[in-house]
């Protein structure tokens, strides 16, 4: 056998099935195989735990084997009944295992000779084949000469597949394209299922860029709207429901805020629990219409009805919204994820964590952008405590003003 590194290495693997294909006999035992290829010294004592004469002996069967392309297989068992008695014969053989022909350079027939020689003090050592063999191929390795020999056995064998099968060049051409078309359309769709993935995980725009081994710089970004949502209700359900039913549960109620994004000017960054973060101003800008797209996107979220598909209970989205500069990039290797830094992430999710169930809970900085946009209703809560800000004016966001008009 040859193994990846183009190294010869002898061994009895797979010889049993080979020797039952080519003739017809049925050989139960891998071992009484091997023999075949065996100094006759190993074959008389069975505790011989082999020699480099020994070793003279198989290595120059297996180069005989390359020239002659025979194998004792074909020479010993050809005139046996009984692959068992050919075996038991080896010891008393006189004819050499692979007789040495024409097809074997003369320069090697001697050292040859005497390395398939019965007596072990006529085996030269190894290195003197080697050397033999060096000085027969000077320009080309004994490698390449096996290799070619390899590739020439490879071309001959498909002329007679070719001729046998009646396959045209043409023929076989049109079968290579069309294999190559369904491989090319495999990788496609593999790839697009690669890019979807990873256009759900960050930024359609750094995809490529990822891919390419390009640098994607940290961004710095001087006001975006963000929205943190979650339910209320969650605490309660996490107690009474099973893992697989809270998962059940999320994946419903994300669905449904996930076709809701579609229709706006939104980035969903993550998700964590029943919480639900959503950017609007990033990774592209669109000037002051960030806040806007997020005010629409809560009102939507509210009107939506939501029912848990675990015990069918009413769910109530609790929803906070906060505008102000942050910074954004890509963090990971492995999993890369778009994050968001800054205080104004702090602030939003405050401004969720201080609000009340199925109510738009905002700062007064996105009160002040809505106030310059118009078109919104705002109402003032007061002010309340905010766990690092300390007491803040905040307000409810009602909805839009041509709805309440025409009440």
């Amino acid at each position: 056998m040859i193994d990846k590194r183009f190294c010869l290495q002898i061994c009895g693997y797979g010889s049993a099935r080979m020797l039952c294909l080519t003739t017809g006999r049925n050989i139960e035992s891998e071992e009484d195989v091997t023999q075949l290829w065996m100094a006759p010294e190993m074959l008389a004592d069975r505790r011989h735990i082999g020699s480099k004469a020994a070793d003279a002996f198989s290595t120059a069967l297996v180069i005989l084997e390359i020239f002659t392309r025979s194998t004792p297989m074909d020479v010993i068992l050809e005139s046996e009944s009984s692959c068992t008695h050919a075996i038991e014969n080896l010891l008393t053989l006189r004819g050499p295992r692979i007789p040495i022909g024409y097809e074997v350079p003369k320069v090697l027939h001697d050292i040859l000779n005497d390395c398939v020689s019965p007596h072990i003090r006529e085996r030269p050592p190894l290195r003197h084949l080697m050397q033999k063999i060096e000085h027969l191929f000077p320009k080309k390795g004994f490698l390449d000469k096996i290799l070619s020999r390899l590739q020439k056995y490879s071309e001959e064998l498909e002329m007679k597949v070719a001729a046998q099968t009646q396959v045209s060049m043409s023929e076989f051409i049109v079968c290579v394209f069309y294999f190559c078309l369904n491989c090319l359309q495999e990788l496609f769709d593999e790839q697009l299922k690669v890019d979807t993935l990873l256009k759900q995980m960050i930024p359609p725009e750094f995809v490529n860029k990822l891919r390419n081994k390009e640098p994607v710089l940290t961004e710095a970004f001087d006001c975006v709207t963000l929205m943190f949502s979650d339910m209320p209700e969650f605490g309660g359900i996490v107690t009474k429901s099973s893992p697989l039913q809270l998962i059940f549960l999320l994946n419903s109620v994300y669905s449904t805020i996930d076709q809701l994004l579609e229709s706006f000017d939104v980035y969903k960054v993550e998700t964590i629990n029943d919480s639900y973060m959503v950017v609007s101003g990033l990774p592209q800008r669109n000037g002051d219409q960030h806040v806007v797209e997020i005010s629409r996107m809560a009102l939507s979220l509210i009107e939506i009805r939501l029912v848990s598909p675990v015990d069918g209970a009413p769910l109530h989205l609790r929803i906070g919204i906060h505008s102000g500069p942050c910074v954004a990039g890509i963090v990971g290797i492995r999993t890369p994820r778009y994050c968001l830094f800054g205080d104004t992430i702090n602030v939003a999710s405050r401004m969720e964590t201080n609000g009340e169930a199925s109510r738009i809970h905002v700062s007064p900085s996105v009160k002040e952008l809505l106030t310059v946009v118009g078109g919104f209703v705002l109402q003032s809560r007061g002010k309340i405590t905010i766990k690092g800000k300390g007491e803040m004016e905040t307000y409810w966001l009602l909805g839009r003003q041509s709805d309440h008009s025409t009440h």
